[in-house]
Protein backbone atom coordinates (compact mmCIF):
# COMPACT_ATOMS: atom_id res chain seq x y z
CA UNK A 1 0.00 0.00 0.00
CA UNK A 2 2.83 2.39 0.81
CA UNK A 3 4.59 1.75 -2.49
CA UNK A 4 1.37 2.23 -4.49
CA UNK A 5 0.49 5.38 -2.53
CA UNK A 6 4.01 6.76 -3.03
CA UNK A 7 3.88 6.00 -6.75
CA UNK A 8 0.56 7.83 -6.93
CA UNK A 9 2.18 10.74 -5.09
CA UNK A 10 5.02 10.91 -7.60
CA UNK A 11 2.50 11.14 -10.49
CA UNK A 12 0.54 14.01 -8.97
CA UNK A 13 3.61 15.86 -7.67
CA UNK A 14 2.68 19.11 -9.43
CA UNK A 15 -0.36 19.37 -7.15
CA UNK A 16 1.76 18.95 -4.03
CA UNK A 17 0.63 22.19 -2.37
CA UNK A 18 -3.03 21.26 -2.61
CA UNK A 19 -2.34 17.69 -1.55
CA UNK A 20 -0.43 18.86 1.52
CA UNK A 21 -3.37 20.98 2.60
CA UNK A 22 -5.79 18.10 2.09
CA UNK A 23 -3.42 15.77 3.95
CA UNK A 24 -3.08 18.10 6.92
CA UNK A 25 -6.84 18.50 7.17
CA UNK A 26 -7.36 14.74 6.73
CA UNK A 27 -4.88 13.86 9.49
CA UNK A 28 -6.49 16.37 11.87
CA UNK A 29 -9.98 15.06 11.03
CA UNK A 30 -8.90 11.46 11.59
CA UNK A 31 -7.51 12.52 14.98
CA UNK A 32 -10.87 14.10 15.81
CA UNK A 33 -12.62 10.87 14.77
CA UNK A 34 -10.51 9.02 17.32
CA UNK A 35 -10.96 11.57 20.11
CA UNK A 36 -14.71 12.03 19.67
CA UNK A 37 -15.40 8.32 19.05
CA UNK A 38 -17.19 9.08 15.80
CA UNK A 39 -18.28 5.66 14.48
CA UNK A 40 -17.50 6.20 10.79
CA UNK A 41 -15.52 2.95 10.52
CA UNK A 42 -17.66 0.80 12.85
CA UNK A 43 -19.85 -0.68 10.11
CA UNK A 44 -16.90 -2.64 8.73
CA UNK A 45 -17.01 -4.93 11.78
CA UNK A 46 -20.40 -6.29 10.72
CA UNK A 47 -18.94 -7.51 7.41
CA UNK A 48 -16.90 -10.28 9.07
CA UNK A 49 -18.33 -13.78 8.62
CA UNK A 50 -19.91 -15.30 11.73
CA UNK A 51 -19.38 -19.03 11.06
CA UNK A 52 -16.13 -19.90 9.38
CA UNK A 53 -13.89 -22.96 9.30
CA UNK A 54 -11.31 -22.94 12.08
CA UNK A 55 -8.81 -25.44 10.69
CA UNK A 56 -6.51 -25.44 7.69
CA UNK A 57 -5.17 -22.77 5.41
CA UNK A 58 -8.60 -21.62 4.26
CA UNK A 59 -9.75 -21.11 7.86
CA UNK A 60 -6.60 -19.09 8.56
CA UNK A 61 -7.18 -16.99 5.47
CA UNK A 62 -10.79 -16.27 6.46
CA UNK A 63 -9.76 -15.47 10.03
CA UNK A 64 -7.13 -13.03 8.80
CA UNK A 65 -9.55 -11.38 6.40
CA UNK A 66 -12.19 -10.99 9.09
CA UNK A 67 -9.67 -9.54 11.54
CA UNK A 68 -8.61 -7.07 8.87
CA UNK A 69 -12.22 -5.92 8.48
CA UNK A 70 -12.82 -5.77 12.23
CA UNK A 71 -9.63 -3.80 12.90
CA UNK A 72 -10.41 -1.03 10.41
CA UNK A 73 -11.88 1.24 13.13
CA UNK A 74 -8.71 0.83 15.18
CA UNK A 75 -6.00 1.07 12.55
CA UNK A 76 -7.86 3.05 9.88
CA UNK A 77 -7.11 6.59 11.09
CA UNK A 78 -3.44 5.91 11.81
CA UNK A 79 -2.97 3.97 8.57
CA UNK A 80 -4.76 6.76 6.70
CA UNK A 81 -2.34 9.28 8.16
CA UNK A 82 0.67 7.20 7.18
CA UNK A 83 -0.65 6.62 3.65
CA UNK A 84 -1.30 10.35 3.33
CA UNK A 85 2.29 11.07 4.34
CA UNK A 86 3.53 8.51 1.80
CA UNK A 87 1.43 10.06 -0.97
CA UNK A 88 2.70 13.55 -0.20
CA UNK A 89 6.32 12.46 -0.16
CA UNK A 90 6.08 10.81 -3.58
CA UNK A 91 9.13 8.65 -2.84
CA UNK A 92 8.29 4.97 -3.38
CA UNK A 93 11.12 3.70 -1.16
CA UNK A 94 10.24 6.06 1.68
CA UNK A 95 6.55 5.16 1.43
CA UNK A 96 7.39 1.49 1.52
CA UNK A 97 9.62 2.02 4.56
CA UNK A 98 6.89 3.98 6.37
CA UNK A 99 4.46 1.10 5.91
CA UNK A 100 7.14 -1.47 6.79
CA UNK A 101 7.89 0.26 10.10
CA UNK A 102 4.17 0.66 10.78
CA UNK A 103 3.66 -3.05 10.06
CA UNK A 104 6.44 -3.93 12.48
CA UNK A 105 4.89 -1.73 15.13
CA UNK A 106 1.51 -3.36 14.58
CA UNK A 107 2.70 -6.92 13.98
CA UNK A 108 5.36 -7.46 16.65
CA UNK A 109 3.01 -6.78 19.58
CA UNK A 110 0.37 -9.02 17.97
CA UNK A 111 2.88 -11.84 17.56
CA UNK A 112 4.00 -11.35 21.14
CA UNK A 113 0.42 -11.54 22.34
CA UNK A 114 -0.20 -14.64 20.25
CA UNK A 115 2.83 -16.44 21.70
CA UNK A 116 2.10 -15.37 25.25
CA UNK A 117 -1.70 -15.65 25.09
CA UNK A 118 -2.14 -17.81 28.15
CA UNK A 119 0.08 -15.61 30.32
CA UNK A 120 -1.21 -12.30 29.01
CA UNK A 121 -4.99 -12.83 29.00
CA UNK A 122 -5.49 -10.90 32.23
CA UNK A 123 -3.17 -8.11 31.13
CA UNK A 124 -4.92 -7.65 27.80
CA UNK A 125 -8.23 -7.35 29.59
CA UNK A 126 -6.70 -4.74 31.90
CA UNK A 127 -5.33 -2.78 28.92
CA UNK A 128 -8.60 -3.07 26.99
CA UNK A 129 -10.38 -1.31 29.84
CA UNK A 130 -8.37 1.75 28.86
CA UNK A 131 -8.90 1.43 25.08
CA UNK A 132 -10.97 4.62 24.91
CA UNK A 133 -8.20 6.59 26.63
CA UNK A 134 -5.56 5.01 24.38
CA UNK A 135 -7.58 5.91 21.26
CA UNK A 136 -7.99 9.48 22.49
CA UNK A 137 -4.26 9.82 23.15
CA UNK A 138 -3.54 8.46 19.65
CA UNK A 139 -6.10 10.94 18.27
CA UNK A 140 -4.32 13.80 20.03
CA UNK A 141 -1.01 12.65 18.53
CA UNK A 142 -2.59 12.67 15.05
CA UNK A 143 -4.00 16.16 15.59
CA UNK A 144 -0.67 17.45 16.85
CA UNK A 145 1.07 15.82 13.89
CA UNK A 146 -1.40 17.41 11.45
CA UNK A 147 -0.94 20.81 13.08
CA UNK A 148 2.83 20.31 12.97
CA UNK A 149 2.64 19.61 9.24
CA UNK A 150 0.39 22.64 8.73
CA UNK A 151 2.72 24.98 10.60
CA UNK A 152 5.84 23.54 9.00
CA UNK A 153 7.29 22.14 12.22
CA UNK A 154 7.18 18.60 10.80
Amino acid sequence: MGVITSAFGSVVYKYLGYMETVAEITIILLGLVMILDIPIFDRFGTLAPQNMPRDGLFGGLLLGMSLGIIWIPCVGPILGGILTMAALDGNVLHGGMLLFVYSLGLGIPMLGVAYLASASTGRIRAISKHSRLIRRIAGCVLILFGIGMWTGLI
